[in-house]
């Protein structure tokens, strides 16, 4: 895919970075990819409802990818509302690197049209032990709650959020 080969070709230069070109779920084995023609960061692991050309990819847990026992400082997830799922399949390495910092797309929409309830993706990240930061473009770092985001049907609004095991604030 065209996304694969970007990465490839930015990241080439460094050497701390592996690229793996897999999905990140709650399982390891495969799904199905639904791609967008309209936006190459937009294809999704669940159906929209739309007509979307679906691929299988492989999939796999991040407790299932291992880092032959590295440590984990960071991880970047912005997957259309597959967030939930990825979490779920990191229980051990979140466990295992007690520093590591999480930055991560919330998005009340996408979550609701995989499956998943947002509320729950937040209880889930705060029972791991983190602390949930909503980045606001004006204030920077402020503690997340749920006053202020939209989480209407019709609602395109996203969020980021960055996640630490120790209060930031």
């Amino acid at each position: 895919m065209d996304n694969f080969k970007h990465l490839r070709k930015v990241s080439n230069a460094r050497n701390n970075i592996i690229i793996n070109q897999l999905a990140v779920g709650s399982v390891t084995g495969e799904l199905s990819l639904y791609v967008s023609d309209l936006s190459n960061a937009d294809h999704r692991t669940y159906s929209t409802g739309e007509i979307r050309n679906s691929v299988r990819v492989n999939s796999i847990r991040l407790d299932d990818y291992g880092v032959n026992g590295g440590q984990v400082d960071f991880i970047k997830l912005d997957i259309q509302g597959f967030e939930h799922e990825a979490f779920m399949g990191m229980k051990r390495t979140l466990e295992n690197n007690p520093n590591v910092k999480i930055l991560s797309e919330f998005w009340p929409h996408g979550l609701k049209a995989a499956g998943r309830n947002p509320e729950e993706l937040i209880t889930l990240i705060k029972d791991y032990g983190f602390v949930i930061y909503l980045i606001d473009k004006k204030k920077g770092l402020i503690e997340f709650s749920f006053a202020g985001i939209t989480s209407s049907p019709d609602s395109q609004a996203y969020y980021n959020i960055f996640c630490s095991k120790y209060p930031l604030l």
